[in-house]
């Protein structure tokens, strides 16, 4: 583990291990961001995925990529944009667009965002009218 520090004065901790006969680096982060006690302790974790067998770079990459996926669920972008837009409406306003995320667009929940296109809008729209309730606009 070491301090890497750039031209620019950025100072990032870095890991060099070696892998299947090549040396690789591991980003560990910036100090001050990350102190010393803490980069050593991420430095430990990887030290251990390598005993293991695990590329500590590519157990990294998957994480965030699953966990990426999560947080782009239709449900969890419609109901982090509920949020943030809740306290400029009334409350009936509030409790009308939640239902619409949580019951009328349950179909859409689990779907990555920027795999919805006008089909499932579609579908989502003909399953209220459906439904016969009438919502209020």
């Amino acid at each position: 583990m070491f301090l890497l520090i750039k031209s620019n004065g950025s100072k990032l901790w870095r890991m060099r291990f070696k892998l299947s006969g090549t040396y690789k680096e591991l980003a560990l982060g910036q100090y001050p961001t990350i102190p010393l006690v803490e980069a050593r302790k991420l430095a430990e974790e990887a030290r251990v995925s390598l005993i293991q067998g695990i590329n500590p770079i590519e157990e990294r990459r998957e994480r965030k990529r699953s966990h990426s996926a999560i947080d782009r669920q239709f449900q969890n972008v419609a109901l982090k944009w509920w949020e943030q837009q809740k306290d400029s409406w009334s409350a009936d306003y509030q409790a009308r667009v939640k239902r619409f995320i949580t019951k009328d667009c349950k179909s859409l929940s689990k779907f990555p965002i920027e795999q919805i296109d006008a089909g499932h809008i579609t579908e989502v729209m003909l399953s209220i009218e459906a439904s016969g309730t009438p919502k209020k606009p």
